[in-house]
């Protein structure tokens, strides 16, 4: 859903007459979505999703209709917060689920691994999501289904608790554990397109060793499956797992192909491309929370100027983010989303500032201002969590995010170059290879660097001083500035100086993980 801006109205002429105090002949203008009125939105959209009260999504769908016709952006923001806990309470009693025998087909959403090693996927069936547990020897069948591929399941169900689902941003109402499973009916039409260009970006990466392979898909796909547990360990405590996640970067270079064509043709096609490209795209990465993001800003920007009413970052980011809660308000709960949204208003609000308060090259001041502002955007979401937020992740971001996005502007063509197989083209083969390899490099060496993970009080200091640092810049004072930089720096470094150990660690739900410490490689196991 996006709010558009009303028709401003034209300023009455006269000493009398202003926008605050028209002419009596003059109808009083209503108010527009500005910025704070476009994050007021979002925010009642997460605290209605959040609170899940039952019975109200009626009324808030009511309310929204209302608001819209008349130009209220007050009314609105109640509105959708009435909405989406409406929805989100309706959601939740979706969850209930008879245990007993079942038997049908279900349509594969996602595949993963266990703790233990075993995988298992998420499918949908008879209106319900189910966490499916297969025999062992169905488990190879179920580790090569793609999203969208239908299985014929026959087992037991078991529910589970429908708040702590949500409260975990799953759909998943119960385990559905099989006793048989076998191949359905062929996808839809738009997941099998969806699986062909999958397959086929996959095939870009054959020529490439196995690691720097894993993370060309990781890059690309936001596809880390093939990633070793040593691997993943290492960008986990460096701070770099985001770039294994498909986001903002990917769907801007999907547009990006897409320019020749939408560079010639009218606004009408040229948002029929935009739209379909950004689909296909989360169709082809699994509708991945970040992906939704990302592609929804760039449909929000695209109806926005096809309308002739571009919108500013904030109001495309909180608009897109309304949007989603309201189609799933499930999504108030999950980490990825959160993450999302959280790095995304970080750049938006102070990468620019930050560059300002860093000075020097551009090269070097506004990466780093960027890569320390989205750090701060995603900071609430991930204290108290285990493992935290390595402090490790500033340098390793700074030194990869640069030549991680290049994976996607200059190694697919590469890449797609080799795959002609034309005499000579295999000599490109070292620019996704150096690329790569760099990445893996900067993620192994600052995995094993002792330097701890961020506090709230390391928070605390560090974002007084970036606020101090920011405010003296647009001042002009020097000495201020200055005071605020060692303040923030004081904030990082406090921490790191007296970190213990390697920052490398396993995933909070247990299992098998890695600890790098001191060139030494050791596998926990309890």
């Amino acid at each position: 859903m996006t709010v558009r801006d009303p028709t401003p109205e034209s300023e009455p002429s006269g000493a009398a007459c202003s926008p605050d105090t028209p002419c009596a002949d003059e109808p009083v203008p209503v108010r527009a979505f500005d910025d704070r009125s476009a994050v007021a939105l979002a925010i009642a959209a997460a605290i209605g999703a959040a609170i899940a009260f039952p019975g109200v999504a009626l009324i808030g769908g009511l309310t929204v209709t209302i608001a819209w016709a008349l130009r209220r952006p007050r009314v609105m923001i109640v509105g959708v917060a009435l909405l989406t806990s409406g929805l989100a309470a309706r959601a939740t009693a979706g969850l209930v689920v008879e245990p007993g025998a079942w038997s049908g087909m279900v349509t594969v959403i996602g595949v993963g691994t266990t703790a233990d090693g075993e995988t298992h996927a998420e499918v949908r069936g008879a209106n319900h999501h189910f966490d499916l547990r297969v025999p062992r020897g169905s488990q190879r069948l179920v580790a090569a289904a793609q999203p969208g591929d239908r299985l014929v399941v026959s087992g037991r169900v078991h529910p589970l608790d429908p708040a702590r689902s949500r409260r975990r941003g799953s759909h998943v109402a119960a385990r559905l554990t099989a006793t048989h499973v076998s191949r359905g009916s062929g996808p839809r039409w738009w997941w099998r397109t969806a699986g062909g260009v999958r397959r086929s970006v996959h095939g870009l990466g054959r020529p490439l060793p196995d690691s720097q392979r894993a993370l060309f898909d990781g890059f690309v796909l936001g596809d880390a499956s093939r990633q070793s547990e040593l691997q993943r360990a290492d960008f986990r405590s460096s701070g770099l797992t985001h770039l294994l996640v498909a986001s903002g970067e990917n769907i801007a270079f999907v547009l990006m192909l897409a320019a020749p064509l939408t560079s010639r043709i009218g606004l009408r096609s040229r948002w029929v491309v935009t739209v379909g490209a950004c689909a296909m795209y989360a169709l082809v990465t699994g509708l991945e929370p970040s992906v939704l993001r990302a592609a929804t800003m760039a449909v929000v920007a695209a109806t926005a100027i096809g309308v002739g009413r571009p919108v500013r970052p904030w109001r495309s980011l909180a608009y897109a983010a309304t949007a989603l809660m309201v189609l799933d308000p499930f999504l108030v709960h999950s980490m990825a989303f959160g993450l999302s949204v959280g790095a995304s208003a970080g750049i938006i609000a102070l990468a620019h500032p930050l560059g300002d308060v860093i000075g020097g090259p551009a090269w070097f001041g506004r990466p780093l201002g960027v890569t320390i502002a989205a750090q701060i955007g995603v900071t609430p979401f991930l204290l108290g969590l285990p493992g935290g937020m390595p402090i490790a992740s500033i340098p390793a971001n700074l030194l990869a995010a640069v030549p991680a996005g290049l994976v996607m502007v200059a190694g697919i063509p590469a890449l797609l170059v080799v795959a002609t197989g034309l005499p000579g083209s295999a000599v490109l083969l070292w620019v996704p290879e150096v690329l790569l390899g760099w990445v893996d490099l900067v993620a192994r060496r600052t995995a094993a660097l002792p330097l701890g993970d961020f506090g709230l009080w390391a928070v605390v200091v560090a974002s007084v001083g970036v606020v101090v640092s920011i405010v003296a810049t647009r001042r002009g004072r020097v000495t201020f500035r200055r005071i605020g930089l060692a303040v923030a720096l004081a904030g990082v470094a406090a921490p790191a100086a007296f970190g213990v150990g390697s920052g490398t660690r396993g995933p909070a739900g247990g299992g098998p993980y890695v600890v790098r410490d001191s060139g030494s490689v050791a596998v926990v196991l309890t």
